[in-house]
C-alpha cells in the first residue's frame, strides 16, 4: 500500500545459500553434528529431525500494517486484522507453491529442501489457477470469517455508535486526524483495502465490502464509507547518528521503528542502535514549525484569474480584474499543525507543544480542533 503498509512472505536472498554452500567442510560438519542432538545430547530420531526441517521450512510472514495501529484493541479488532491479512497472503503463498511444483516437469510432491528453489518466481501457467483460487478463498471462507467477526465486533462495540465511550476505544497514536466512532465499519473498510491491492479479486472484494456495510447499516455510497488514510505523515530529513554517522529520514508517524509506547529507546538508529538525541529533533521539528508559520505569513499573493503574482501592495485587483488569493491555504497549515501537536503530546515533547498552542492561540482563524 505504501512504505508504512506492507506485507508478505519473507524471502531468503540468493547470496544466503551461496555463504552456506562456501563454508568449511569442518564448519558444515560441526553444525550438522550439533543440529543432530537434542536435549540431553541424545541425538534425534527420525521423527524429529522431519519436525525440525519442516519448522525451518515453514514461511515466516511479515507484516507492517500502521492503519491496524488505529484499529480498537478491544473485541480482538488488531487480532483479528493480522488473521484475517496473514491468513489470505499465506493461503495465495502456499497455493503457487503448489502449482509451481505441479507444473515443473519432472518434479515429485516432495519438499524442496534447496534455499535456491524456494526464491524462484511461480510459472506463468500457474497464474489462472492462482487468481481462480484467490478469487474463491474471497467467496467463500474468508467472507464467511468476515461475517462472523464483523458482527462479533458489531454486537460487543457498536451498540452506541455516536457515543464517547465508543470514541474512546479507538488508540490516538501520532498523525491521527479523523474522528472515528465505528469499530465494525473501520474494520470493515481496513480489510478491504488491503485486499483490494490485489488487484485480481477487486470484484470479490468490492462484493463482499458492500454485502458487509449492509450488515452494519450503512450505505456503500456514503461518505463514511470510504476509506481515508487515519494517518497523516511527517517526514523529518536526514537524522544523522552521532555514533556512525548513519543517515536516514525518519517518518516520525508512520516509522515502524518507533514503537506507539512513547519510550526513549525506540528512538534509535537502525543501524548501530545508538540514542538520537531528542532535545535535537525537538528543536529541528520547532523550527520547522516557526519556518512554516512564517511561510504562511509572508506568502505571496496571486490572482485567482490569470495566476499572476500581485506586484503591488496598494492595488486591490489584479490588472485583469480578477480578486487575489493565497498560494498556501489555511488548511493545509491547519493540517501540518495538528500533525505536530500529535507528534508533541505522543513523545512528550513540551517546548514544541508550547510552540504549536501558541500559533493557534495568536490565530483563531485557523480551524484546528
Amino acid at each position: 500500500m505504501d512504505p508504512a503498509n506492507h506485507g508478505g512472505i519473507k524471502g531468503k536472498l540468493p547470496s544466503e545459500a551461496a555463504v552456506q554452500q562456501s563454508q568449511p567442510e569442518s564448519e558444515k560438519r560441526g553444525a550438522e553434528e550439533d543440529d543432530s542432538e537434542g536435549e540431553e545430547g541424545r541425538p534425534l530420531d527420525e521423527d524429529e529431525v522431519l519436525n525440525k526441517s519442516d519448522d525451518e521450512d515453514e514461511p515466516e510472514i511479515e507484516m507492517n500494517w500502521n492503519l491496524m495501529h488505529f484499529l480498537p484493541e478491544a473485541a480482538a479488532c488488531q487480532t483479528n486484522f493480522n488473521m484475517i491479512v496473514a491468513g489470505y497472503i499465506l493461503s495465495i503463498y502456499n497455493h503457487m507453491q503448489e502449482e509451481q511444483q505441479r507444473m515443473t516437469p519432472g518434479s515429485t510432491p516432495i519438499r524442496r529442501h534447496d534455499n535456491s528453489s524456494q526464491t524462484q518466481k511461480p510459472d506463468s501457467t500457474a497464474i489462472p489457477a492462482t487468481i481462480t483460487f484467490a478469487q474463491e478463498l474471497v467467496q467463500g471462507d474468508l467472507s464467511q470469517q468476515m461475517f462472523a467477526l464483523t458482527q462479533k465486533i458489531q454486537k460487543k462495540l457498536s451498540g452506541n455508535r455516536g457515543g464517547n465511550r465508543v470514541a474512546a476505544e479507538f488508540p490516538q497514536p501520532p498523525g491521527s486526524h479523523l474522528m472515528l466512532h465505528n469499530p465494525a465499519l473501520e474494520f470493515v473498510k481496513a480489510i478491504a483495502k488491503v485486499l483490494a491491492l490485489d488487484t485480481s479479486i477487486n470484484l470479490q472484494v468490492t462484493k463482499m465490502k458492500r454485502d458487509l456495510l449492509k450488515l452494519i447499516g450503512v450505505g456503500e455510497f456514503a461518505p463514511e464509507a470510504q476509506f481515508k488514510d487515519p494517518c497523516l505523515s511527517y517526514i523529518l530529513p536526514e537524522v544523522i547518528c552521532k555514533s556512525c554517522n548513519h543517515i536516514r529520514d525518519l517518518d516520525l508517524c508512520r516509522d515502524p521503528y518507533l514503537s506507539y509506547d512513547g519510550s526513549g529507546s525506540v528512538w534509535a538508529c537502525v543501524h548501530c542502535r545508538t540514542d538520537y538525541d531528542l532535545t535535537e529533533i525537538e528543536q529541528s521539528l520547532v523550527n520547522s514549525v516557526n519556518r512554516k508559520s512564517m511561510a504562511y505569513v509572508l506568502q505571496d499573493l496571486k490572482c485567482m484569474k490569470c495566476q499572476g503574482v500581485k506586484e503591488s501592495n496598494m492595488q486591490k485587483y489584479c490588472k485583469c480584474a480578477g480578486d487575489f488569493t493565497g498560494t498556501l491555504k489555511m488548511k493545509d497549515l491547519a493540517r501540518q499543525l495538528k500533525t505536530f501537536r500529535g507528534i508533541a503530546k505522543h513523545y512528550s515533547m513540551s517546548h514544541l507543544l508550547e510552540t504549536v498552542e501558541w500559533i493557534i492561540q495568536m490565530n483563531p482563524g485557523i480551524p484546528v480542533t
